[in-house]
């Protein structure tokens, strides 16, 4: 159907969280991820970064009493984003309602995953060691960097009010060698 609408000229409904979702998104291709950070240069790879940063800033929303159409907004950003890669990759039609389904409950996996391993001490290089490496060996210093960054990144999003994530901020987070 979407390419009717685009054969049409007809847009698709602009998202309020549009330039939040691009945000993560330019920060999720941020080239230090997959060079520092070892994450898996393919497009599981490419996806697994993208779920960590949505996580966080899905976390983020989570905190903040109104956020709900916002929250609402980014997932749907997420699934149009989804699905329009899958049909570009030359997915057929009939399974792309599937495998995004699939993608989403991915997201959610790891989301939780995050969460529980954010409110926990020294869980969170384990939870990046399964959801990024798929359970492989790294240095210990690989994951700490990763996890340096993950926390840097939630205190960047810390600091922003519903205002400021709706305005679709540039997610500066410090991606030198440091932790």
């Amino acid at each position: 159907m979407r390419w009717l609408k685009a054969l049409l000229g007809i847009a698709p409904p602009e998202r309020p969280a549009r330039g939040l979702y691009e945000a993560a998104i330019a920060l999720a291709r941020r080239p230090q991820w997959y060079t520092r950070g070892q994450a898996p240069d393919t497009v599981d790879g490419r996806f697994d970064v993208l779920a960590l940063v949505l996580s966080l800033v899905l976390r983020r929303l989570d905190q903040l009493e109104t956020a709900g159409p916002l929250t609402r907004s980014l997932l749907e950003c997420f699934i149009d984003d989804m699905d329009s890669s899958l049909r570009e990759m030359g997915v057929g039609d009939l399974s792309v309602g599937k495998q995004v389904k699939a993608m989403v409950d991915g997201l959610n996996g790891r989301r939780l995953a995050y969460d529980v391993a954010l409110d926990a001490a020294d869980a969170l290089n384990d939870a990046l060691r399964r959801n990024l490496f798929r359970g492989a060996d790294l240095p210990p210093d690989t994951l700490d960097w990763l996890a340096g960054r993950v926390r840097a990144l939630e205190r960047v999003l810390d600091g922003m009010d519903l205002a400021m994530l709706a305005a679709g901020p540039a997610l500066a987070v410090e991606m030198g060698e440091g932790a």
